[in-house]
């Protein structure tokens, strides 16, 4: 129960998280690779699963025993999420197709299951993500989030909910993408991935997308 008394429903399932659950599992995974910590599957789904709880008003009581037991009795639940894959590297599994990052600053990204991806767009982000996974850099990964996320547009006058992509160059996605937080481009990446996978083959099963290992633990 939460401090209201009130019981917490904790996540099983990818289409139970919340913006802020994805925004602090993308904030836990880009500190790890920062900071190059050597970390266990135990450290980081327990840190995971304190992050919830919190998010669910469950707050750290660092003297009280039943909060440590309630943080690994949610933490073992969180193999859907964090996992070691084939390589022993700590693996962070996507497999969503509702979009988590609506929105960054002043910047409005695609609706959940692409609904108002133009099939232009789809395609040229396809091309990028290809050349991203092909070469690894990251010039490509900053075009196809500043292809995805642009300023917020007037539905009512204009049909759209982001501004049509009217005259813009791969440069200008550049630029656009190079001005998100390198966490955040990787949870755009995951979710571009597996919504490209789903759409052409319906596929469900959980993409990996290209993102740098660290350590002996590593991270994907």
């Amino acid at each position: 129960m939460n401090k209201k008394g009130n019981m917490i429903e904790f996540p099983e399932v990818w289409d139970e998280l919340t913006q802020k659950d994805w925004a602090d599992v993308l904030r836990l995974r880009q500190r790890i690779i920062d900071k190059e910590l050597q970390v266990t599957i135990e450290d980081i789904r327990n840190e995971t699963a304190r992050c919830f709880l919190l998010n669910r008003g469950i707050k750290t009581r660092y003297s009280n025993d039943k909060y440590f037991i309630l943080v690994h009795q949610c933490s073992v639940t969180l193999d859907w999420l964090w996992r070691v894959d084939e390589n022993g590297m700590l693996a962070l599994v996507y497999r969503s197709t509702a979009n988590l990052i609506p929105r960054i600053g002043k910047l409005t990204g695609p609706m959940s299951h692409g609904a108002d991806m133009t099939f232009g767009e789809f395609k040229e982000g396809v091309t990028l993500i290809k050349n991203y996974n092909d070469t690894g850099e990251e010039g490509h990964l900053n075009a196809l989030c500043g292809l995805l996320y642009r300023r917020k547009s007037d539905y009512k006058k204009t049909g759209y909910f982001r501004e049509p992509r009217t005259n813009e160059t791969t440069e200008d996605y550049y630029i656009r993408g190079s001005q998100i937080p390198k966490g955040i481009k990787w949870g755009i990446m995951a979710w571009f991935a597996f919504f490209c996978e789903y759409l052409m083959t319906d596929n469900d099963e959980p993409v990996k997308a290209r993102c740098g290992g660290i350590g002996s633990s590593g991270i994907n």
